[in-house]
């Protein structure tokens, strides 16, 4: 194995363990998945029925993203696609949090350095794997 597909694979399994974990507090845990959300990203979520309710969906959307990079974990060469729908999903999170940095500030109290910060960490995963792209 070259050092390209096992830095690739590893990243991969790094971002699959993360969603795993975020999807399964999202759609089971509410209450940790607040506690999560403001330690990972100092978003402040209220406990509101429409915002746990949401929070779940997007929990099961998280759980699917991780199953996914599992797959293209185990074997990237035969799953191109699916890095290329992460390096997109992740490319999008992180020019959001740049558009959008006025609502993250005034809504979820997000301060401009910790959005800067979650935003370079989105940044470095894209350029990971497009580094260690398959070619």
């Amino acid at each position: 194995m070259t050092s390209a597909l096992l830095g690739l694979r590893l990243v991969l399994a790094f971002l699959a363990a993360y969603h795993l974990a975020i999807g399964l507090l999202s759609a089971f845990a509410p209450a940790w998945t607040r506690q999560v959300a403001r330690g990972l990203y100092a978003l402040e979520l209220s406990d509101e029925a429409q915002v746990v309710h949401a929070t779940r969906m997007l929990g099961l959307y998280a759980l699917t993203m991780g199953f996914l990079l599992s797959v293209a974990a185990h074997d990237p060469l035969a799953n191109v696609p699916i890095i290329v729908g992460i390096i997109f999903l992740q490319s999008m999170r992180a020019l959001f949090r740049l558009v959008h940095h006025a609502e993250l500030r005034d809504r979820f109290q997000v301060p401009r350095g910790r959005n800067a910060f979650n935003t370079g960490l989105l940044v470095v995963q894209v350029a990971l794997l497009v580094y260690w792209f398959p070619r």
